[in-house]
């Protein structure tokens, strides 16, 4: 009886020294997977100063447009200029908890996963209108994997510390 006591402890003491030290090695993994993803994020100040590319316009003598050159016609307007049906529209379209959330939406996340899991492929993103800005500006990456995902969470949640919801 004694002996099984022993060998017991034994077993014991030796699965919870495995615990421990795959434990270290999980976290040692985990930290440099993070480090790995956040050591070259862009910084988010650079948003400040962004300029969309523009239609570079050609005009006559007289100050009368005649021509446009340009991939994208794009035109900067007023975040004020904009009427609010617009904004409402797009916020329900893309983002219906934009005002709620701080840059990321765990529900939206969840109900995506859900969705991938059952349809075998990434169907849905569950990115909040704060991610599409930082993958769309400030990662410049349409590829679908869990580490751009994590870039860009990274990135909302410094977007919100840092920006107005308007200027996101």
């Amino acid at each position: 009886m004694n002996s099984l006591l022993e060998l017991i402890r034994k077993l014991l003491k030796t699965f919870t020294v495995a615990i421990v030290i795959a434990a270290t090695v999980g976290l040692g993994v985990g930290i440099f997977f993070v480090y790995r993803i956040v050591s070259d994020l862009p910084e988010v100040s650079r948003l400040k100063d962004f300029q969309h590319p523009v239609a570079t316009q050609v005009f006559s003598s007289d100050g009368r447009l005649i021509g446009e050159f340009t991939t994208q016609r794009r035109y900067k307007v007023a975040y004020g200029e904009i009427p609010d049906h617009v904004k409402n529209a797009f916020v329900a379209a893309e983002d219906s908890n934009f005002y709620k959330h701080g840059g990321i939406d765990m529900a939206g996340i969840a109900r995506a996963i859900f969705s991938n899991i059952l349809r075998g492929r990434y169907a849905q993103g569950g990115s909040t209108i704060t991610q599409q800005v930082a993958r769309s500006i400030l990662l410049a990456s349409r590829e679908k994997k869990l580490t751009r995902k994590f870039r860009e969470i990274i990135l909302a949640l410094r977007m919100e510390d840092e920006l107005s919801k308007e200027e996101i």
